[in-house]
């Protein structure tokens, strides 16, 4: 079940946040028809693999794509990393 699968990547992304699972978690979020969280977890892989442009675009898509009030938190502080890397 996707669900099981998220749930599961979820946890993986707190403890061992690498690009591969938020990638997987993107994958499975996309096949649940979340494409707010979708696009949020491929906006985290773009960041791991300095994609800095084409993660801030995934995150547009994000917030076009109405997110729950937690999310849209994450996003923004996701947006706040990214700003903060682009000006070192």
């Amino acid at each position: 079940e996707i669900q099981k699968a998220i749930n599961l990547l979820n946890q993986s992304v707190i403890k061992h946040p690498t690009g591969f699972a938020w990638l997987l978690l993107a994958r499975a979020y996309g096949l649940q028809g979340n494409e707010a969280a979708a696009n949020y977890a491929s906006a985290e892989y773009s960041l791991r693999i300095g994609a800095f442009e084409i993660a801030r675009e995934q995150l547009r898509q994000a917030r076009k794509s109405r997110p729950d009030s937690r999310l849209a938190l994450k996003i923004g502080d996701l947006e706040t990393r990214i700003d903060t890397l682009l000006k070192k």
